[in-house]
């Protein structure tokens, strides 16, 4: 479910039972104005484009999944760089993505995660295992620290706080920080967060399915419709993914000063993909 205002999704969800992935991928806009690519926004161009070839490129079960993810970051940085003027986009307007992937064999199903994106493998045995990387949150979380500060000291709305030179300085400083030890790993141009993506292996013989979403699937819990992750991709996993998906956005319009639940925007774009094998 898309919110852009450009009218793109830049979230990317696609499942292919034939070459066995499942992918969803978060695309992040540069935070200035410049955009090269023919798509709504450059980050939707780059999340599609990398969840298109990375379906293509999972045909080949000998490149792993990280060999997927890396065959698919290098062409489209490739085919992004053919744009005029891509060679002098300044580093806060390169678009950027958080990724969640799995692919499957007889044997085994194996997960990655890098960015923002989230993956919960089910077992048989009723457990769970839940792969996030914190650091991005991390820092979301001080810069909506500060907003709600402001909005509390001055009687703004979280909204109006959120457009303040300070907030947006800060936001501006965090997103430079990617890809960088300081800061956060994500999917972009450069290639440079590849080496931090994060890869589990399992025994297909023990797992029930794998659920994959974005940050604003995920926001489901943030917002207080679940109360943890793992009710999300339960009550996901029984098909009310789509209920899941109105039940937020009806919250999220009857929160748009966005006091009750402090975020960046009203609305991000939501995107989850299932699979269950047993």
């Amino acid at each position: 479910m898309g919110t852009s205002k450009q009218g793109a999704n830049e979230d990317f969800a696609a499942i292919d039972l034939d070459a066995r992935i499942a992918v969803v991928i978060d695309g992040a806009s540069g935070l200035g104005k410049t955009s090269v690519t023919p798509a709504k926004s450059d980050a939707a161009w780059f999340s599609h484009m990398l969840g298109t070839r990375m379906v293509e490129h999972a045909g080949d079960p000998a490149r792993g999944i990280l060999g997927i993810l890396l065959d698919a970051q290098e062409e489209t940085a490739r085919e992004y760089r053919l744009f005029p003027g891509s060679g002098e986009v300044p580093a806060i307007d390169e678009p950027s993505a958080g990724v969640a992937a799995a692919i499957w064999d007889d044997d085994s199903l194996h997960v990655a995660t890098l960015g923002d994106c989230l993956a919960l493998v089910a077992f048989s045995d009723g457990s769970t295992k839940v792969f996030l990387d914190g650091k991005l949150p991390l820092l979301d979380a001080k810069a909506i620290d500060e907003m709600t500060r402001i909005a509390n000291e001055s009687g703004m709305t979280v909204r109006q706080a959120r457009d303040t030179d300070a907030v947006q300085g800060m936001l501006v400083r965090h997103r430079l920080m990617r890809n960088t030890e300081e800061g956060y790993w994500a999917a972009d141009i450069t290639g440079k967060g590849m080496a931090h993506c994060s890869v589990h292996s399992f025994p297909m013989a023990g797992v029930r399915g794998v659920f994959l979403c974005s940050d604003g699937y995920a926001a489901a819990v943030s917002e207080g419709l679940f109360d943890t992750v793992e009710e999300l991709a339960s009550s996901t996993f029984a098909g009310n993914g789509e209920e899941t998906l109105r039940d937020l956005r009806d919250a999220e319009a009857q929160d748009s000063d966005m006091d009750r639940w402090p975020r960046f925007k009203q609305s991000d774009d939501a995107s989850y993909a299932i699979v269950v094998f047993a």
